[in-house]
C-alpha cells in the first residue's frame, strides 16, 4: 500500500548529487538526470539501473534539455564553455559540439523552428541564439544576440501568443522574457528573420506547443472584469499585488492617537517588528519598477499615449519618495488605482487626523481627466469636512487636467496641511523651478484661484 512518505521510485549516482533532472517531451517513463559531469536517462519502468551513461563533459553539467520531438535527443551544457547535442541511443559520441566563450549555466531549446537558446554563467550578460541543423565539431555564429543587461542574467522563459489560424497553420508570435542580477525584466521581440532562420514555417501546421493542444490562452496583463452593480472604490478590486510595510515612528504614534489606540508593550512591539521584517510597500516596489518602450514605439505613440504606458506608475513612485509619511497601501498601475493613508490637520480644532484616500485615474489622466476621489469615513474627520475635502481634491484634478499635468503631488500637499484652501495655486508648467512661488503667473491663463475656507 502507497503511503505518501514514500516515493514511487528514485535513483541515484553513487559519486554525485543530481543538479538537473528532466521528463523526455516525447515519452513520459523516460527521463535524464545530470551528476558532476556525466549524464544518465533513466526509465521509471525498469528499476534503478540507468538506460545509458554518457560521461558527457570535462567540468560540472549545468544545463539539460530534451529535444521537442525526437525521443532519444538531448542537449546538455557545461562550465567547460561547450553545449553537446546527444542521441543516446546511437553511442556515447555527440551529435554536435557548440564551443562558446564563457562557461554555460542553461542551454534550452527554443518553441519555434531549430533554435537553442544558451545562457553564459559568468562574464557575458548576453543571450545567444544558435541554429542547431549544424552537424560535427564546427565553428558558428550565433543567428540573433540579446544583449542589454547591466548585469548576469538569472533566467529565461519563452512565451507564444496565439494559435493556428481559419486553415489550421501556425499564427504564434513569440516574446523572450529575461530577468539580471541588475534588478531589470525585459520582454524582448523576435523578429521574422531570426524565425525564418531557425526554420520556422507560419504557412505549415505546428509543430510542437509550449502548452497542452486545446489549452486556453490567458493573460494577467489585466485583472479579469468585475461586476459593475458592485464596482465601488471603497470595495477596490485585489491589486496584482500590494505590499505593506511599517510606518515610521512618526506615523505610528499619531495614527494610534488619531484612532484612539493604547501603545504596545515593548515586547509587542518587538514582535511586530520581527513580522515586518522583510515587507516592502507598494510605493517602496514601484522605485525599482520602470516600463521602457522600445525606441520604434516611442516614435509612433502620442505624448498622451506614452504618459499612459510609463508615467503613471513613475508619478506614483516619485510622490512617494516626497511624501515619506505617506503610506501606499496598494498600488495597481495595470488597473490604474491606489489607496493612500496620511495624517492632516482635519480634526476638531485641527488637530492630527487619520486620512485614507481612494483614487482611480482614468485612461485619459493627466491631460484629458481628473482622477476620482474618495475619501473613507473616520471618526476623526466629520462628514461635512471630508464632503469639503473631496470638492475641494476634484477642483484640484479639473484645475491640473486643463493644463494636461499630473495632480497627485499637490492633492497631498493639500492634505497633509502644507497648503489650505485659500491658498493661491499654480499648476507649474515644464521647465519651472522647484524654488519659484505659488503666486508667480496668477493671471487666468497660468493659474486657478481656488479660494473657500473650509469650515467644519
Amino acid at each position: 500500500m502507497r503511503t505518501p512518505q514514500e516515493p514511487v521510485c528514485s535513483f541515484r549516482d553513487w559519486d554525485a548529487g543530481a543538479l538537473q533532472v528532466k521528463w523526455n517531451r516525447v515519452d513520459e517513463n523516460i527521463l535524464a538526470s545530470t551528476h558532476d559531469r556525466s549524464l544518465h536517462i533513466w526509465d521509471r519502468r525498469k528499476g534503478v539501473t540507468p538506460l545509458k551513461t554518457i560521461l558527457a563533459h570535462e567540468r560540472s553539467i549545468r544545463g539539460l534539455d530534451w529535444n521537442r520531438t525526437r525521443r532519444t535527443g538531448v542537449v546538455t551544457c557545461s562550465l567547460d564553455k561547450t553545449v553537446k547535442f546527444w542521441d543516446y541511443s546511437r553511442g556515447d559520441e555527440p551529435e554536435r559540439i557548440l564551443r562558446t566563450n564563457t562557461p554555460v549555466w542553461r542551454a534550452r531549446h527554443t518553441p519555434f523552428g531549430w533554435g537553442l537558446m544558451t545562457m553564459p554563467k559568468r562574464g557575458d550578460t548576453t543571450l545567444y541564439l544558435w541554429d542547431r541543423r549544424a552537424q560535427g565539431d564546427k565553428p558558428a555564429d550565433p543567428v540573433a544576440t540579446f544583449p542589454g543587461h547591466k548585469g548576469l542574467v538569472h533566467e529565461f522563459v519563452w512565451r507564444a501568443k496565439g494559435g493556428e489560424d481559419e486553415h489550421g497553420n501556425d499564427a504564434r508570435q513569440f516574446q523572450l522574457v529575461t530577468c539580471s542580477e541588475d534588478h531589470q525584466v525585459k520582454l524582448w521581440p523576435v523578429k521574422e528573420e531570426t524565425l525564418v532562420a531557425l526554420g520556422h514555417e507560419k504557412d505549415k501546421p505546428i509543430r510542437f506547443r509550449l502548452t497542452r493542444k486545446g489549452a486556453d490562452y490567458r493573460t494577467f496583463r489585466k485583472e479579469p472584469m468585475t461586476n459593475p452593480e458592485h464596482e465601488r472604490f471603497t470595495e477596490l478590486n485585489p491589486p496584482l499585488a500590494t505590499f505593506s510595510a511599517k510606518p515610521a515612528r512618526r506615523t505610528a504614534v499619531w495614527k494610534r492617537r488619531a484612532m484612539g489606540m493604547g501603545f504596545m508593550t515593548s515586547a509587542a512591539q518587538k514582535r511586530k517588528e520581527l513580522d515586518d521584517q522583510g515587507q516592502r510597500s507598494a510605493a517602496d516596489w514601484m522605485k525599482g519598477v520602470q516600463f521602457e518602450p522600445a525606441s520604434s514605439d516611442l516614435n509612433s505613440m502620442s505624448s498622451s499615449a506614452l504618459w499612459n504606458v510609463e508615467s503613471l506608475g513613475t508619478e506614483l513612485s516619485q510622490v512617494g519618495l516626497k511624501f515619506p509619511d505617506v503610506e501606499f497601501e496598494a498600488a495597481n498601475v495595470s488597473e490604474r488605482k491606489c489607496t493612500i493613508s496620511l495624517s492632516g490637520p482635519w480634526g476638531m480644532d485641527n488637530d492630527e487626523a487619520f486620512v485614507r484616500l481612494h483614487l482611480v485615474f482614468p485612461d485619459e489622466y493627466p491631460e484629458g481627466k481628473p482622477p476620482f476621489f474618495e475619501l473613507e469615513e473616520t471618526s476623526g474627520v466629520s462628514n461635512h469636512r471630508r464632503q469639503e475635502m473631496t470638492r475641494f481634491l476634484t477642483r484640484i484634478g479639473a484645475m491640473h487636467a486643463r493644463k494636461g499635468r499630473p495632480c497627485l503631488e499637490a492633492c497631498l500637499r493639500y492634505l497633509v496641511g502644507e497648503k489650505s484652501a485659500n491658498t493661491r495655486w499654480r499648476v507649474r508648467r515644464e521647465g519651472d523651478s522647484d524654488d519659484e512661488t505659488d503666486t508667480e503667473g496668477t493671471s487666468m491663463e497660468d493659474s486657478m484661484v481656488l479660494s473657500g475656507t473650509i469650515k467644519q
